[in-house]
This record gives structure tokens, sequence and C-alpha cells, in this order.
């Protein structure tokens, strides 16, 4: 027998193998823990017992809080009054600066306030200054 008929004859005889899904098994009546499967009285049932979970969930928390009058604290006794005023031309006279590098290893370098000006200064002279052309 050559391999050709060997798989012919295999073939011939997987044709009696039913693979068509399994069908369902019968039953007597609808589960009732299927939703899809009640009717309006049993939502109706369900409906009213979540409503009762919250109640019970929600009704004791409240209480709880409302017990609880130190839970926070009241502001509205508290009067304030004005320690220091920052405005106008000595706003910034006010602050600590810091000079020097970032202290978290950053790219940046503080500079103060007098040598900023400088920095600015010869910035302001180099852009006033005018483009010169060069012919080579």
């Amino acid at each position: 027998m050559n391999k050709g008929s060997a798989f012919a004859a295999a073939a011939s005889s997987d044709s009696s193998i039913d693979y068509s899904p399994p069908k369902s098994h019968p039953t007597s009546a609808a589960s009732r823990w299927n939703p899809r499967n009640w009717g309006w009285k049993a939502w109706a049932v369900a409906a009213a017992g979540l409503i009762i979970l919250i109640i019970i969930i929600v009704v004791p928390a409240v209480v709880v809080t409302e017990k609880n009058d130190n839970a926070y604290p009241n502001y509205t006794s508290l009067s304030y009054s004005l320690v220091d005023t920052y405005s106008g031309a000595n706003f910034f006279d006010n602050f600590d600066y810091f000079v020097g590098y970032d202290p978290s290893s950053g790219f940046v370098q503080y500079v103060s306030r007098l040598s900023r000006r400088n920095a600015s200064a010869n910035t302001r002279t180099q852009l006033l200054q005018p483009y010169r052309l060069c012919r080579t």
C-alpha cells in the first residue's frame, strides 16, 4: 500500500466523526440566578435590596461623621493681620536669593542681581552694535 492510499483510507474513515458543537442539555426550568430569565417582580426585589444595602452603608457613615465634631477645626473665629508688605519698587528687596550652581546637580547657575545687571548691560551693548559684513 502506498502512502497516498493510506491517507485516502484515513480521510474516508474520519467522515463518520461529528464535528458539530455539542447539544445543550435541556433543563426543566430556567435558572433563577440568570438575570435574563427574571420577571418584573424579581427585578423589583433586586432593586429594593440594592437600595436597602446603600442605606445600610450610607446612614452609619453619616451618623459617625456628625458625632465627630472635632473632625475639622473651626476656622471662622481666627483673625488675621498683615505682618509684611511686599509691593512697589522694594518688592524684591525682602527676598533671600541663592547664588551658585544648582544644588540638585542641574544645568543652572544662579547669579546675583548685580552680576545679572552687568551681564544684561553687556548683552544690550552687544545687541546695539551694528552688524559688519565681511567679504572674503
